[in-house]
């Protein structure tokens, strides 16, 4: 049997855009499912990178003529008179119409910033035969007039200058902009330099340049985008994932205040992290003959909580995540990627490969009181993590997270605020055509998660829990295959309890009396006093509610409208 041409909906995560989720069958916009999520998010693209969101604040980014920018003592633009970095000729020339033995700049006012760091960037060159230049990179507060700027030489080639500016602003609107000469140094009229490619963005590094006109720009998983996430697999899968929050603060820059350090140096941005940028830190130990940990904490419950970080081997294969106020603690051999010991009343751990040496290493416990301590520990061996250090000898670590609830979800960077994702949530209505009104096959192939207590589902249904055909995850950590019609259950039948982190493809058929629920190639059960529900939706819950989504990855799923054969389902299920 061919199951794809016998299918009447197939949905294999491939084709997306804001809000749509592509079936590939059918091609119409009848299988289109749409998609919300009223948050930013991240993914692993399918370069293996985790994917960001990432924001171009400026406007005109390349039109420094536009009124935006203001020209400080009168100088004038030559607009696309210049080859840009690209190739295109899309750079600006600027030219100084008068005098000055103070600064002479070119800048611009924007607000939403008050996140830090933020990171200033802009390509900047001579003019050929004019020499190298002196000039100063700034960002400003603008209601107190306070800067900060670095000093960098400009030569006739094309170069890329950043400044990260680390102190608050006290409105979030800031002035951006470079500054040519220093106070007392004389700017001859008509000295000129060559722009392109203003760039402003939260976090402390420069990322790839994006170009705006007249709205800053946001570029990856932003609200709304479904997730199409390739970890450790060349073919993607759809990250669907509850609310969560990170609750660490600035989840990246562990040279912060934020994180406590004891017998540590921090050094920031020294090698490639996961996200494919120079922005992963080097933690390292003294020479005390102690512990060596840095430590952020926050306010909590008393619940499950898992605290997480991705971290590589460097002088040291080993990193302990320990959590003080009840004892929880976890190593993990970063040579091997295998868990060291676990100890604690209530800990467990886990470790996954994000690629080039990078391990998330994640410990979920039961928080008891009210304040939580998330410490990263350098470890000299698994369960020696008190030793007499060697200067210069540690770890690299990046991407903090510390989260309400049982196994780590995909990671949400923080800056000097918590961050929270939102739920995702896929349905379309209006399909009675394509679901079998008097029998039909529910088909769903998707990865399991931890052993916790969160509901997921992945239902045809009237758009209701009243009326549905359902596959669910039950209260003891198992699959349900369910049929209800006029909110009273006609067939509920239920696995054994699911191995956790596993592939479960999974499929129950309908049709009068004939009710038939199969997990893994193999007959959970059959109901054979049943009747059958009028369905017009497929939703990734258990009946068209948002806050009950199927909280796991997705690998495909198929409608049918008949009931398959025990055989064949039994053979669509087959891992």
């Amino acid at each position: 049997m061919s199951f794809y041409e016998d299918a009447s909906l197939v949905m294999i995560p491939s084709g997306y855009k804001s809000g749509k989720i592509y079936s590939q069958k059918p091609l119409s916009t009848d299988g289109q499912l749409t998609f919300t999520r009223a948050s930013e998010a991240t993914r692993v693209a399918s370069n293996g990178l985790i994917e960001k969101v990432r924001t171009n604040i400026l406007l005109h980014s390349e039109a420094f003529d536009n009124a935006v920018y203001n020209k400080g003592t009168g100088g004038s633009i030559s607009a696309n008179s210049v080859t840009a970095p690209d190739g295109t000729m899309t750079a600006d020339a600027y030219t100084w119409a008068t005098a000055t033995t103070t600064y002479a700049f070119l800048s611009q006012t924007v607000s939403g910033t008050s996140q830090i760091p933020n990171t200033f960037s802009i390509y900047i060159k001579r003019p050929a035969g004019s020499g190298s230049r002196t000039l100063r990179l700034a960002v400003s507060d603008v209601t107190i007039s306070t800067s900060s700027s670095s000093t960098f030489t400009i030569t006739e080639s094309w170069q890329r200058f950043q400044f990260t500016r680390t102190s608050a602003s006290t409105t979030g609107s800031v002035g951006v902009g470079f500054f040519l000469g220093a106070s007392g140094v004389s700017i001859a009229a008509g000295e000129v330099i060559d722009v392109w490619g203003a760039q402003l963005e939260t976090g402390d590094i420069a990322t790839d340049y994006i170009a705006t006109t007249t709205a800053a720009v946001s570029v990856g998983p932003v609200a709304n985008i479904p997730r199409l996430d390739y970890l450790n697999s060349t073919c993607p899968k759809l990250l669907l994932e509850p609310q969560r929050t990170n609750l660490q603060l600035n989840s990246e820059q562990f040279d912060n205040a934020t994180w406590a350090k004891v017998n540590t140096v921090v050094t920031a941005n020294q090698i490639v992290s996961p996200d494919g940028n120079v922005n992963a830190d080097k933690l390292d130990e003294t020479t005390a003959n102690s512990i060596h940990q840095i430590e952020g904490s926050r306010t909590v419950t008393v619940a499950a909580y898992t605290m997480s970080v991705f971290a590589k081997k460097g002088e040291r294969n080993f990193v302990r995540l320990y959590e003080d106020t009840t004892g929880n603690s976890a190593y993990f051999n970063l040579n091997t990627g295998a868990i060291g010991t676990v100890s604690g009343p209530t800990a467990t751990a886990k470790i996954e490969n994000y690629g080039n040496g990078w391990y998330r290493c994640s410990l979920t416990y039961t928080e008891t009181g009210t304040f939580g301590r998330y410490r990263i520990v350098i470890a000299k061996l698994d369960n020696e993590a008190f030793y007499a250090g060697t200067a210069g000898n540690g770890i690299y670590i990046y991407g903090a997270q510390y989260e309400l609830g049982a196994y780590a979800t995909s990671y949400i960077p923080t800056l000097s605020a918590s961050v929270t994702r939102v739920v995702d949530f896929a349905q379309k209505t209006g399909i009675t055509s394509l679901i079998g009104q008097t029998e039909g096959t529910l088909f769903l192939d998707f990865e399991s998660g931890a052993n916790d207590s969160v509901d997921y589902g992945f239902s045809i249904s009237d758009g209701t829990t009243t009326n549905r055909v359902a596959i669910f995850r039950g209260s003891a950590n198992n699959l349900i295959g369910q049929v209800r019609v006029g909110a009273v259950t006609q067939a509920s039948i239920t696995s054994a309890t699911l191995t956790p982190e596993t592939r479960q493809k999974c499929a129950v058929a309908y049709k009068l009396n004939d009710i038939a629920f199969y997990v893994n190639g193999v007959q959970i059960g059959v109901d054979t006093s049943a009747t059958i529900p009028a369905c017009s939706a497929l939703s990734t819950s258990s009946g068209g509610v948002a806050g009950t989504s199927f909280f796991r990855p997705v690998n495909q799923a198929l409608l049918f409208k008949t009931r398959l054969t025990n055989d064949q389902l039994a053979e669509l299920t087959s891992l």
